[in-house]
């Protein structure tokens, strides 16, 4: 029995779902395989996946005639499999010439507890002038840009020093992480921690967009037209949290 059916938009593994809902948590099938018991060699047991999968991330799905076999560490049954390499199998227990054998490779990836750690720290403190921690990006800027410069996404694509001055250089997405010459391609961040020594912040002072381009000030602007986006807070006289806000107000 397969568990793959065939649609008009590709193949799907059959998974129960108890609502339409449950759809939107299904995997996106990456690979699918079939082959029988007779295409594993050293008595039908070792079997080769021709599309590498990331091994210990249960992204791999295993089943024989239908029913998913278990991955563990030391398989001794046709009902368990161990995970060779990236593209090898090795059945417990010897399958028969006819068994179906069925590969699925799904989009899903497990982070395990290395992962997520590294996912969700970010370092506040950096041992040299400039360095940096956080969501960053290649982008291509449409003028010269340093480090510590507050940029916004013009409509031509690219980059450029916001200014506080008109909604038309507003608002602030990124901060320059390097320098960056005109209509060249370099590293902005988007959120995460920035140290400048040239900065002189008060320690825990909010942190909002300048009236001078490119600028952070500790001032709120005040002036007639101004747009006031709070984009960080700084957590040392040389050190800031970048994450800018997109709700902004406008002086009257």
């Amino acid at each position: 029995m397969s568990i793959i059916r065939k649609t008009s938009s590709g193949e799907h593994y059959l998974q129960k779902i108890s609502t339409e809902a449950d759809k939107a948590t299904g995997s996106a099938i990456q690979f699918y395989d079939k082959q029988v018991g007779s295409d594993g060699v050293t008595s039908n047991t070792i079997f080769s996946i021709a599309q590498p999968y990331v091994v210990d991330s249960n992204t791999l799905l295993v089943f024989v005639n239908g029913q998913k076999i278990e991955k563990v560490v030391a398989a001794s049954l046709t009902t368990e499999y161990e995970e060779t390499n990236a593209t090898t199998i090795t059945v417990g227990s010897s399958l028969l010439d006819t068994d179906v054998v069925e590969f699925l490779i799904v989009g899903s990836y497990i982070l395990d507890e290395v992962d997520v750690d590294s996912f969700k720290d970010l370092a506040p403190v950096f041992a040299s002038d400039h360095g940096y921690d956080g969501f960053t990006s290649t982008m291509t800027v449409g003028e010269n840009v340093v480090f510590g410069d507050v940029l916004y996404l013009k409509s031509d694509g690219k980059y450029w020093k916001a200014d506080a001055d008109a909604d038309t250089t507003m608002p602030v997405t990124a901060v320059a992480v390097a320098t960056i010459l005109a209509d060249a391609s370099g590293k902005v961040m988007h959120y995460g921690y920035a140290r400048d020594d040239s900065w002189a912040w008060t320690v825990g002072g909010i942190l909002y967009t300048s009236t001078t381009a490119g600028g952070i000030t500790e001032t709120a602007p005040s002036g007639s037209g101004d747009q006031v986006q709070v984009i960080g807070i700084a957590t040392h006289a040389d050190r800031i949290f970048f994450n800018p806000e997109l709700t902004i107000f406008e002086i009257a």
